[in-house]
């Protein structure tokens, strides 16, 4: 049966602290990180690295968005076993890409698994966040020998403005204490027929767990995550969580019911866990249940902006029958992206472009 790719949704937080998040280092840090080909993960005989990145506005609704758009290459050795088991398995390397846009006002990110073996989204998190925390470790000891020969450190006052008060020699503590290593969530997006699905092979939900985690200045709609936010902020928290827990079974019906709009959001990550209709153990993450979206004309025989139309054209359509549900952007967030990227060689993305 021929591979049919499924194009997934996802929210993408990358934050550095509580203050500091993707826009306000994407151009010194994140875009470069990515782009480098010094920046690759590796192990073993499997290596990952980032193609064909580009920056590209379009517009998304009524506002020019900004998107940073590529593809994450993976190198790996297959074993091809042949009828005879006696025989040596031959090992042939094989290269692999999934393809990703990812909307930089809303940090929404369509993500598409080319071929079969291709990289998935928890390969696509640790990829970036592994090449974005080596960038950022040489800017920071960049900074630190520029405080020390010259007293002040011209790549620091372009990564943090208003430059650090009274500088003097810094230790590279005190640096990561005002510019803290960066941190990134990649939550998947659902919707509730997706979660209603999965949680019909449940015949016992017995806890549902919610854990926040740090947006990037995205707020919640749901009364109960921002309270759940205030009060952990508060207490001054590290983590903060929600737990509901009965051996006996939770309502199913109520998790939709209460909780419908979390799973539509991606600012919250979040665990079922219960028994299946032979009471075998079955856990559930928006992994599982991911609203995803079967593209029959694979995409990857179009060239590489017209792939980027076509995702971006089933990501709005889905916004519009009200498969996904988005944060309205702003003319003032859109042109904060835009800022963030003037500096960037950015490609124009309009009908033209789907051929």
């Amino acid at each position: 049966m021929p591979y049919i790719p499924k194009l997934e949704f996802a929210n993408f937080h990358l934050t550095l602290g509580d203050s500091i998040n993707l826009l306000d280092v994407f151009p010194f840090v994140v875009f470069p990180a990515l782009r480098d080909e010094q920046y690759k993960r590796t192990y073993g005989e499997t290596s990952y690295w980032f193609e064909d990145l580009q920056i590209i506005k379009s517009k998304v609704g009524p506002v020019d968005t900004p998107l940073l758009a590529g593809r994450l290459r993976k190198k790996h050795v297959v074993e091809l076993q042949t009828e005879d088991l006696s025989e040596e398995a031959a090992q042939v390397v094989s290269t692999e890409s999934s393809l990703f846009v990812l909307l930089l006002d809303s940090h929404r990110l369509l993500y598409l698994q080319e071929t079969q073996q291709a990289p998935g989204l928890q390969a696509f998190k640790t990829t970036v966040e592994q090449c974005v925390r080596a960038k950022y470790d040489y800017l920071l000891k960049l900074c630190k020998s520029e405080f020390e020969t010259e007293g002040t450190s011209q790549t620091w006052n372009i990564l943090l403005n208003p430059p650090l008060p009274d500088p003097g020699r810094p230790a590279l503590t005190r640096l990561r204490k005002l510019f803290p290593k960066p941190q990134l969530s990649v939550v998947q997006l659902s919707n509730d027929d997706s979660v209603e699905e999965f949680l019909k092979r449940f015949s016992l939900l017995q806890t549902v767990e919610f854990d926040l985690i740090r947006t990037n200045q995205e707020l919640s709609n749901s009364a109960i995550v921002r309270g759940i936010k205030d009060q952990g902020a508060a207490l001054g928290a590290q983590d903060t969580g929600l737990t509901f827990s009965n051996p006996n079974g939770l309502e199913r019906d109520a998790v939709l019911e209460n909780f419908g709009e979390i799973f539509q959001q991606g600012t919250v990550s979040y665990t079922f866990r219960g028994k299946d209709d032979k009471s075998r153990p079955l856990t559930g993450t928006p992994e599982n249940f991911g609203y995803r979206i079967p593209l029959k004309e694979l995409v990857t025989r179009r060239n590489f902006l017209s792939s980027v139309f076509v995702m971006l054209s089933q990501f709005v359509s889905s916004i519009t029958s009200g498969a996904l549900q988005v944060p309205v952007i702003t003319r003032s967030e859109s042109q904060k992206a835009l800022d963030a990227v003037a500096s960037l060689e950015i490609v124009e993305l309009n009908d033209e472009n789907d051929s």
